[in-house]
């Protein structure tokens, strides 16, 4: 037999009774020490106290079970009386109430004389045997109805729920913490936490219950990883007036909770360039129109130059034949008027070039990097994207200029302006009516400002405080998501700046973007400057890789007139060259090629002639993917945009050459002028590409 009672007394005067009466005893007054002894040595019958230090005899009958289910459990409780004449013990044989020790044992003698014949029906409820002899005690009424109360809470909790002793032993463990670890609570009684939370740092757990055990006040809930399994852990001190310390811990499973918040934020992020990509959707027809016009222009002026040249051509074939007169005499007529339509071509050519430069600044994600710029050129540069969208709906009206430079993240800014004036456009539509739209930019003691105001409807002042919130919109369902302002907001807090909304009921809505004047960092430039002085003429020998023909012919002819030129279509072609022994002072490269990148290109060269890679300049029509912004940014190489003009295409060339003090492609170049001149080849290679 085993008997378990925290009272010495209870657990000597029953242990000699049962001695006597010839039984084998042992008796323990703890009830974690008395689970382990369960399991190393089961006992064939255990008699326990019901509130026992520790662990509760319900709870100790319960484990006994589990262990052996023909196991004799009997508890002993003072927690009896005329009225309370049952309790809850589904695990107990039999309940004795505690009364004086030989009307125990007398009682302990009945029960087992009954036991002996048969075991008692299963039930939640056990009748107190001796309960009659007691006068009732209101204190056991209190103590069951606090009893019921803590354990009904910690059942029910959504939590997981631990008690654990001075040495960390597992006390009780509540439903949602056995259907959490796959465990019974019996099996978990009295074992090691650390058996129960095999967490990553587990030292840091146990550290944490030491400080509680110890009385620390100053713990705080803290995260544990279980191998992807995230726990919020809550630890309490629990001070028995016994003296025996035991702490309480509390955790919840966020696991689900922190998805849920990756899977919203990677939704949000998604809807985000949703957002802007439905704004982008807006211009497409502006931007159309924006092309159209000077396309309108190029396409006869080239067709007239195309007639022309084919008429000289035809002329000086047969410059007597018929109808030469008639083409003289157009020809003069088109002399007066090429500078003039090669003029028009150029700017009609650079138009469409600013259109296309600020789609892709617009539709880039804030990969520009922040550098000195003044507000107003940002402004101009965003009201030339929406200006045919505020046409459609009413007047623009501006002042803009004066505001000094600050360093600004022009392309996000921009996208922000943006997106603004196209809530002010879609504002004024909503009225039927044609309306205006106010933009002016300015300085105050607070910094530069950039103030949009519009006819559109008022915003009412209660909204004011929300309509910076993501997903919270104004507009009819199907007209936005609610986005736009947010990211807004977000784009000028970047900037330690403010937006803000103002318009009384009665007055036109306005936004104002306020910009602190004081740096915030440093400038850093993406391409080396535009050289100032004189290029430098002396022929070099350039390699240049496109896949693209008519750049690259038109790369070519722009070049052959000051170097020796070789132009081949891909990497593959150019790597060929290289490794035949071909030396270039410069290659300039584009940046997305099919078959091999000139990114790869590039890897592959600085492999094997890593002198050559530090002479590469790259082109590239736009920076479309994260590896090529990447590469650009740590690559320390040169780059530049598409399309290239004359101008920045020789400055370009020129700066680079200007910092190579080796050339190994020199000398060939020379050798191929000098054999021109001596005549051994009547038309350069670059020509014969």
């Amino acid at each position: 037999m085993l008997v378990v009672d925290d009272d010495e007394r209870w657990t000597s005067s029953l242990s000699s009774y049962l001695r006597d009466a010839g039984f084998d005893v042992d008796s323990e007054h703890d009830g974690l020490v008395a689970t382990e002894r369960l399991r190393a040595d089961p006992p064939d019958l255990l008699i326990t106290d019901y509130f026992l230090r520790g662990l509760d005899g319900g709870k100790l009958c319960m484990v006994a079970k589990s262990v052996s289910p023909e196991m004799t459990t009997i508890i002993l409780t003072a927690g009896a009386d005329r009225v309370i004449s049952s309790l809850r013990a589904p695990f107990a044989d039999a309940v004795i109430a505690k009364n004086t020790p030989p009307v125990v044992q007398a009682d302990l003698r009945a029960v087992l004389g009954d036991l002996g014949v048969s075991l008692p029906p299963p039930g939640e409820e056990r009748v107190v045997v001796g309960h009659e002899r007691l006068y009732p005690r209101s204190i056991c009424r209190k103590l069951h109805a606090v009893k019921d109360y803590l354990d009904a809470l910690h059942e029910r909790m959504g939590d997981i729920v631990i008690g654990l002793d001075a040495q960390t032993r597992i006390c009780f463990v509540n439903r949602m913490g056995c259907e959490f670890f796959g465990i019974t609570e019996a099996e978990a009684i009295a074992r090691p936490l650390q058996e129960l939370l095999p967490v990553v740092d587990e030292s840091r757990l146990m550290a944490q219950v030491d400080r509680t055990l110890a009385g620390d006040p100053s713990l705080k809930p803290f995260v544990l990883d279980l191998g992807g399994t995230i726990l919020r852990i809550s630890l309490s001190f629990i001070d028995d007036d016994d003296g025996h310390a035991r702490a309480l811990l509390v955790a919840r499973d966020l696991t689900e909770l922190r998805r849920a918040e990756q899977d919203r934020l990677e939704a949000e992020r998604r809807l985000h360039h949703a957002e802007k990509l439905a704004a982008v959707g807006q211009m497409v027809a502006g931007v159309a129109h924006e092309i159209n016009n000077p396309l309108g222009a190029l396409l006869p002026n080239l067709d007239s130059l195309d007639t022309g040249l084919r008429e000289v051509a035809e002329l000086i074939e047969d410059p007597h034949g018929a109808g030469a007169r008639s083409r003289r005499l157009a020809l003069n007529e088109l002399r007066g008027e090429i500078t003039e339509i090669l003029s028009d071509c150029v700017a009609a050519s650079e138009r469409i070039q600013g259109v296309v430069a600020q789609m892709r600044r617009f539709a880039s994600r804030g990969n520009g990097g922040s550098s000195r710029r003044s507000v107003d050129e940002v402004v101009q540069s965003a009201i030339s994207l929406v200006t045919p969208q505020i046409r459609t709906v009413g007047e623009l009206r501006q002042s803009v200029g004066g505001t000094p430079p600050v360093l600004i993240d022009a392309d996000a800014l921009e996208g922000a302006i943006v997106n603004i004036l196209l809530n002010a456009a879609q504002a004024i539509e909503s009225t039927g009516e044609q309306g205006w739209i106010q933009v002016e930019t300015g300085t105050h003691d607070r910094g530069v400002y950039v103030d949009i105001t519009n006819s559109g409807p008022p915003i009412p002042p209660e909204l004011h405080g929300r309509i910076f919130e993501p997903f919270f919109t104004t507009k009819a369902p199907g007209k936005g998501m609610g986005l736009g302002l947010s990211l807004c907001f977000d784009v000028v807090d970047a900037h330690d700046g403010h937006l803000e909304v103002h318009g009384e009921p009665d007055q036109p809505v306005g936004f104002r973007i306020t910009l602190p004047t004081r740096d915030r960092g440093t400038d850093h430039p993406n391409a080396r400057p535009t050289p100032s002085g004189p290029w430098p003429t002396e022929t070099a020998r350039i390699l240049i890789v496109d896949d693209d023909r008519l750049v690259r012919q038109s790369y070519r002819r722009i070049l052959a007139t000051d170097h020796e030129v070789v132009a081949v279509a891909g990497g593959r072609e150019a790597l060929e060259r290289i490794g035949a022994g071909e030396l270039f002072d410069l290659v300039v490269c584009d940046l997305i090629m099919p078959q091999m990148t000139g990114m790869e290109l590039y890897a592959r060269v600085r492999k094997t002639d890593p002198s050559l890679a530090e002479r590469f300049l790259f082109v590239t029509g736009g920076t479309n993917s994260d590896a090529a912004r990447e590469f650009l940014s740590t690559s320390g190489r040169p780059w530049a945009y598409k399309p290239m003009t004359t101008r920045k295409l020789r400055a370009a060339v020129a700066d680079c050459l200007a910092g190579i003090v080796d050339r190994p492609g020199r000398v060939s170049g020379l050798r191929a002028l000098e054999g021109m001149v001596r005549g051994r080849s009547s038309v350069p290679p670059s020509r014969r590409d």
